[in-house]
């Protein structure tokens, strides 16, 4: 009876970290495809305009566009700064998120232990089985 209950939480847990994994495969944040080009030497295909003494005004400007919608929660950059490659502009709110993660990693832990100490169970009861065989057998 006991196996019986013990094989139910194992399969029940495996199915939750299952449909959970899913949830979050599903629901992950897509990469954006971009063109990338080398930067080389050559004729200046277009000028910048010079507003005012000190001050450059740019001809194109760029759009952001982000993987997914959502409240800003941080921007790490101002008007006039510079920015390297890879370096974050802004952060989008994603508390929820993070916490929805650190859950499902408690239960992957929580499941793991279980999953040995059932195993530890297991072994013990194979050699209780064993152990009353070998007193038959020495007598």
């Amino acid at each position: 009876m006991n196996g019986i209950k013990l094989s139910r939480i194992i399969g029940t847990s495996l199915l939750v970290l299952a449909i959970a994994r899913t949830i979050l495969y599903y629901y992950r944040p897509r990469p954006v495809p971009v063109v990338v080009r080398a930067v080389d030497r050559g004729p200046v295909a277009r000028s910048i305009a010079n507003t005012r003494a000190g001050s450059i005004k740019a001809c194109r400007r760029s759009k952001l566009a982000l993987p997914s919608g959502g409240q800003i929660s941080r921007i790490h950059v101002h008007k006039g700064d510079h920015v390297r490659k890879d370096h974050p502009l802004l952060e989008l709110w994603n508390t929820d998120m993070r916490d929805t993660i650190r859950v499902l990693e408690r239960e992957l832990k929580s499941t793991r232990l279980h999953i040995r100490e059932v195993c530890a169970r297991a072994d013990l009861a194979t050699r209780d089985a064993r152990r009353p065989k070998s007193f038959l057998m020495t007598s």
